[in-house]
């Protein structure tokens, strides 16, 4: 359940390989029909773990609907990995 106002918790687990040393990881949050950016959050991380990332989801949600986007790597045109949820629906 996803309730507006609220906090969100992302994991991300990784399992990056010695040879790529540390990597940036970047979740956003995104929000509305067009999932627009909301928040971006940017860890660092090496090896095999799991990263949390906690969002403050507005109050007032665009559409309310709600996506997360998550991509490895200094920036987005050279990622090493992307991956990004549906729309989903906040109560």
């Amino acid at each position: 359940k996803i309730t507006a106002g609220e906090k969100l918790l992302v994991k991300s687990p990784h399992a990056f390989p010695k040879r790529l040393g540390e990597q940036q990881v970047h979740v956003t949050l995104k929000g509305g029909r067009g999932l627009k950016r909301i928040h971006r959050e940017i860890k660092s991380a090496a090896g095999t773990g799991v990263l949390e990332f906690e969002f403050e989801l507005p109050r007032d949600v665009p559409d309310q609907v709600i996506g997360v986007a998550a991509f490895v790597g200094k920036d987005y045109q050279n990622s090493l990995q992307h991956l990004a949820t549906k729309a989903v629906k906040v109560e």
